[in-house]
């Protein structure tokens, strides 16, 4: 766990790779936003050691996924999620990032990487938790494996100095 302040934001990076031995259909990366303490402003892509099309779809507490852009794996494009027109209390919940078939080698060159920026009503110590999965499939059969990052709340301590005065 690292610590950070409110209001500030916070860069996760990731290495995003198919460990099983054989070729994955459907590999996705779903990226679970703690959005009841911090915003997703923005995403690097990253770039990977295969060339194939994938999609960034982000989901919200109001609406399924809604595809966000197809992008290519040995590009890394920066995209902001501040561009989004979502309703007044609309927050994005879930990224979801749709590789479909990879190879069993398939690994970041560069890691992609998530910024959220951490909500003001947070309070000193709290503690927030972001939750990625990874998963794909091989026929019938399903892998899966999750991973959570945690983050503690810190506040700075303000110290104001009184002026001098006296003769």
């Amino acid at each position: 766990a690292s610590p950070h302040e409110k209001n500030e934001e916070i860069k996760y990076g990731f290495d995003i790779k198919n460990t099983s031995n054989i070729e994955l259909d459907n590999f996705t990366w779903t990226e679970f936003i703690p959005y009841e303490d911090c915003r997703i402003t923005k995403m690097v892509t990253g770039i990977y050691n295969e060339s194939l099309d994938y999609d960034i779809y982000y989901k919200t507490n109001i609406n399924d996924y809604i595809l966000f852009k197809t992008v290519n794996s040995l590009e890394s494009e920066y995209l902001s999620f501040d561009t989004l027109e979502l309703e007044k209390e609309e927050i994005i919940t879930e990224i979801k990032v749709e590789y479909k078939t990879v190879s069993k080698d398939f690994n970041t060159i560069v890691k992609p990487s998530v910024f959220v920026k951490i909500d003001n009503n947070v309070k000193n110590g709290d503690s927030i938790i972001n939750t990625i999965r990874l998963s794909g499939n091989i026929e019938d059969y399903i892998v899966r494996d999750t991973s959570s990052f945690e983050t503690i709340i810190q506040e700075k301590e303000i110290i104001k100095k009184l002026p001098k005065t006296g003769c």
